[in-house]
Parts: structure tokens; C-alpha cells; sequence
């Protein structure tokens, strides 16, 4: 229901978007969006997604009373899709009734398989894998999924590659037939499916149940190695193995850095955008500009320069890479309202004029032109100073990093560490 929920509200909004007036989006597009979504969802599509999930565990009831092998391939196969939706929590009842009149289930074991056969694709990503921290998240997820938690595996490795999730798929579905061959059962309802669980199939079956969960984690392993996967690249700048592919922070230099806009300045925790404000892209400042027009604060070069052309990001000779974004949530503007002088790739001196921008036909189009200014690469110096107050020009100094930091900076970092 929540998948179907969304669907539609994405239809919603887009309509709502359309035919909002531009001053008032903000507070009509989620308020209408709401107002349609919400009912249409406890009406039709809740009650629809609880018709399907009793259709759907019908049918795999039909399917263990007369299908046999089948059964256990299908069900085994294509547990994990059922997982990822939430279908599987309609086979509870199914479950619990089994165990009420016949004292054991066939669906639960199906579910183990599926875990086992998650946690094997991700070892073959562990085996296969050249990336140093993501063969370290497949070997953590794989144990993870053994244990019965099988998201971090299915979402972070599996899914995120694609064919070790196909290959867990198929491991499953060689564990489920298996299993119905010989007819492994479980007992209770247990809380995991995963090692911890075992003990729900204590019984005669006990060891075609165990053999059949090492046929899955096995099966999904060899099918990972055999079918393969578009690795994760190794970035240059974190190879441990490579001491000369490090970045060479020796290189960087203290540095002034002027202003690209002329405007009333704002410290950056006050931008009405968490990912500026939390400061997660580096530190910096935002201006206000009263000028519609982006310079060059630095000499260096043109790093990338979005098709949009509302964010340009620049690396000085010195190495400090900064991100000059104009305005919040502007690249819904598709480029309107904005024009480029620079290309990716370009030199540049100070006082070069990067971007030109209609102000007042951003703000018509009910947008903020509160321009972030971010130091992208923070984590390479020591000290990151920025003017947060009053007013400034173009050239005037905006902010200054340190390769070195000062006497107070080192105090406070000390006094940081103490209360830590």
C-alpha cells in the first residue's frame, strides 16, 4: 500500500506543482497533495494491497498442497521480492494457522532460505570484489543476513549490484526445492530467520533443513562469482595500498579567497537547506546578491559547471576547490533565468565573470537566491575562516583557509577533545 501510496502521490504533486501559483507552492503543493492522497489511501489502496496480500497467500497455499517441487522453487526464488514489498507479512496467518491444525509450517522455511541465500551472494561480492571497503560491506552484511537481518546485504551489496541479487535469487530458489523434496518443517514461529532461529526446526527434518540452507548460502556464492558484477571503482584518493595515489595535502597552501557576489552576507547554518547547513558539503558562508552576477574569486580552473548552470564548481592554483550554488532548489529552473560565460575544463583569473542571473525572475518563480559558498575540500585544511555578516563586494576577502591551524584553533580543538 505505502509503494502504491507514493506512486500516486507522485502524480499528485507534479499536478499540483503545475497549477499553483508560484508565490503560494509552497504551501499548496504539499497541502493538496495530502488532502488528495491521504483519503484515496485509507479508501482504495489499503483495502487493494490487503485483497492482493490475501490473494497472494492463498495462492502459495494452493501451491504447497499441490505442487510440490514447484513450490519450493517458486517460493523460495521469489520470497526475497515478496520481502522487499512487505507481501511476506500476508503469509503470517497462513503460518500460525499451519502450525494451530497441523502442528508444523512449510512457508517459514522458505524465508531462512532466503535470508541464507542473501548472505551468500554477499560473500561472493566479499570473494570477487577489488574495492578494499566494499569487500569489508559485503563480508559485514553477509554475517549480518546470516544473523537474519538481511537489509544491509540486500539493499547495500545486492540490489546495488544486480546480478548478486538475481544470484541470491536463484540460490533461494535451489534451497526451496530441496527443502520441499524432503519436506522440511518448522515447528514455531520464530522471531529470526536466520542462525539464531534454527532451533524452530528441531524435528525429523532438523538436518535436511540445515543442508538446505547451506545449499542456498552456497548456490547464490558460486552464482555471484559465476555471473559477476560491475565493481565498485576504487577512488584514487583512497587507496590504502598506494601511498602515491594519496592526495598530497602538502601541496595546499593558506589561501585568501575573495568574494563572487555582490551582497548581504548570512551565516551558513541559517540557509533553508540541511545539506548547506549541516555543513555535510564543507564549510563556507551564503550570500545574498543584490548583483546578478558570479566572478571568479580566485585564478584556477573551471572544474564542472552544471547543465543547468546554477552551480559551478571551481579548484584554485593553491587547491582549494569551492562550490558556488546559486539559490535553493534552482535547478527546478531547468537553466532558465541563468547564463554561462565558462565551460568545464576552462582557466580563469580573479574578477572573471563565471555566470550571469535574472534575481528578480528567480524570486517571481518563488525560489531563494541564497548563494552557499563551500569550501568542498574543509577536511584538507586545518582552518576554514568565513566572513557570516554585514555586507560585501566582489574581491573583497569572503574567506580564508589554513594549512596550519592558529594558536586559538588549536586550544579550542583541545578543549573539543576534553569535554568528548
Amino acid at each position: 500500500p505505502i509503494l502504491l501510496t507514493i506512486w500516486l502521490g507522485s502524480y499528485v504533486e507534479r499536478f499540483a506543482e503545475k497549477y499553483s501559483p508560484k508565490s503560494l507552492k509552497i504551501i499548496l503543493v504539499p497541502t493538496v497533495t495530502l488532502l488528495v492522497v491521504v483519503p484515496v489511501m485509507l479508501i482504495a489502496v489499503g483495502p487493494l494491497g490487503g485483497i492482493i496480500g490475501n490473494g497472494l497467500s492463498g495462492g502459495i497455499d494452493l501451491l504447497f498442497k499441490h505442487a510440490g517441487i514447484l513450490a519450493g522453487l517458486l517460493i523460495g526464488g521469489f520470497m526475497s521480492p515478496l520481502i522487499i514489498t512487505g507481501m511476506h507479512y500476508a503469509l503470517l496467518p497462513i503460518m500460525i494457522n499451519n502450525i494451530t491444525l497441523n502442528g508444523f509450517d512449510f512457508i517459514l522455511p522458505m524465508m531462512f532460505v532466503a535470508n541464507m541465500a542473501q548472505a551468500g551472494a554477499a560473500f561472493g561480492v566479499f570473494l570477487r570484489s577489488k574495492n578494499k571497503t566494499f569487500k569489508s560491506l559485503a563480508m559485514s552484511t553477509s554475517i549480518t543476513a546470516l544473523m537474519g537481518i538481511t537489509e544491509p546485504a540486500m539493499y547495500g551489496v545486492n540490489m546495488r549490484l544486480k546480478k548478486p541479487f538475481l544470484a541470491a535469487l536463484i540460490g533461494a530458489a535451489a534451497g526451496g526445492v530441496f527443502m520441499s523434496i524432503f519436506k522440511v518443517k518448522s515447528y514455531v514461529i520464530s522471531g529470526s530467520a536466520g542462525l539464531p532461529g534454527l532451533p524452530t526446526f528441531i524435528g525429523p527434518t532438523f538436518v535436511y533443513s540445515i543442508i538446505g540452507l547451506v545449499i542456498g548460502f552456497v548456490v547464490a556464492t558460486i552464482m555471484t562469482l559465476v555471473l559477476g558484477f560491475k565493481d565498485v571503482p576504487v577512488k584514487e584518493d583512497t587507496k590504502a595500498d598506494k601511498p602515491e595515489d594519496k592526495k598530497d595535502t602538502a601541496t595546499l597552501q593558506n589561501e585568501v579567497v575573495q568574494s563572487p557576489l555582490e551582497g548581504q552576507l548570512k551565516p551558513l547554518n541559517q540557509v533553508n537547506d540541511a545539506t548547506f547547513s549541516n555543513e555535510i558539503m564543507g564549510k563556507g558562508t551564503a550570500i545574498v546578491p543584490t548583483v546578478g552576477r558570479v566572478v571568479a574569486p580566485f585564478n584556477g580552473k573551471v572544474e564542472t559547471i552544471f547543465h543547468t548552470k546554477h552551480a559551478i564548481g571551481l579548484k584554485s592554483d593553491q587547491g582549494t576547490e569551492l562550490l558556488i550554488h546559486v539559490g535553493i532548489d534552482t535547478v527546478k529552473l531547468d537553466g532558465k533565468y541563468f547564463t554561462s560565460h565558462v565551460q568545464s575544463g576552462d582557466l580563469v583569473q580573479a574578477g572573471d565573470v563565471l555566470v550571469e542571473f535574472d534575481i528578480k525572475g528567480i524570486q517571481q518563480e518563488g525560489y531563494d537566491v541564497t548563494t552557499p559558498v563551500i569550501v568542498t575540500n574543509t577536511n584538507d585544511y586545518a582552518q576554514v575562516d568565513a566572513k557570516t555578516d554585514g555586507t560585501i563586494t566582489v574581491k573583497e576577502t569572503l574567506l580564508t583557509v589554513s594549512v596550519e591551524e592558529k594558536e586559538e584553533g588549536i586550544q579550542h580543538e583541545q578543549v573539543r577533545k576534553n569535554i568528548s
